[in-house]
């Protein structure tokens, strides 16, 4: 499966609003978190929607500049609740990162997941991403812990072989 992405519309947002997550994951309905809502609607540039081949919203994704640092891309993404855990994790991932590779040219990427949820946290890692810390945050349902985690794309990136200077 290949997912594109393109920015976000106000009618993109309200359905992503609707989508609904089971128990736990449910702290990712965007209808119950007002800071994700505000802040598509005071910075739409910053959402995409993430679509698969048939046109079929799958997803979103947030890119932002952390600030003061302009190597550092932080993202955000998720998949529609009844595509997770049926083995698109990685290509949605691998998608979203190939989009900001190309439109910010970032040096590295951030993240922050929810402890628990280590479905995700095996796909960032089998996407390069590594661990960096674990602290808590204060949420809707209370003080949870997240891991914060990184990808750097310099250290990716694979040297060409030297070539004899002899050569043409």
């Amino acid at each position: 499966m290949h997912f594109h992405l393109a920015p976000m519309t106000e009618v993109d947002a309200e359905m992503v609003a609707n989508w609904r997550y089971e128990g736990r994951f449910g702290l990712h309905d965007w209808a119950e978190d007002s800071e994700m809502l505000a802040d598509f609607l005071r910075w739409p540039d910053l959402y995409y929607a993430v679509w698969d081949e048939g046109n079929n919203l799958v997803g979103f994704a947030q890119f932002a500049r952390l600030w003061g640092d302009t190597d550092t891309l932080s993202v955000v993404w998720g998949l529609r609740p009844d595509l997770t855990g049926k083995g698109y994790g990685l290509v949605f991932v691998d998608s979203c990162l190939a989009f900001a590779r190309t439109r910010y040219e970032p040096l590295r990427f951030i993240l922050g997941v929810w402890a628990f949820n280590q479905r995700a946290i095996r796909v960032y890692e089998q996407a390069d991403f590594r661990s960096m810390r674990v602290f808590n945050a204060e949420t809707r349902f209370g003080i949870l812990q997240f891991v914060e985690m990184v990808r750097d794309e310099h250290r990716l990136k694979i040297p060409l072989p030297e070539q004899d200077a002899s050569e043409p």
